[in-house]
């Protein structure tokens, strides 16, 4: 996610924001990178951010339309 997230990014009035940002488990905007996982429910909680959080506008919107990443899909890590 943080690979393909990368390539996502919508310039806004105050920064860039995409799901570098969710993963990040963030509302804040330009972050460069991901915000180390610490546990295995941060990990749990930057995959709730990622699917289900309504920030990261339309950026975060065609990432997840174009990696079929999406709540009632499967996907095998």
């Amino acid at each position: 996610m943080v690979k393909t997230g990368k390539d996502y990014r919508q310039q806004g009035r105050w920064g860039s924001s995409g799901p570098i940002e969710l993963l990040s488990k963030s509302s804040g905007l330009g972050l460069s990178s991901v915000e180390p996982i610490t546990s295995i429910d941060d990990l749990r909680e930057r995959f709730q951010f990622a699917m289900f959080s309504g920030h990261g506008g339309e950026a975060t919107r065609r990432w997840r339309e174009d990696f079929n990443i999406h709540p009632d899909t499967t996907r095998r890590l």
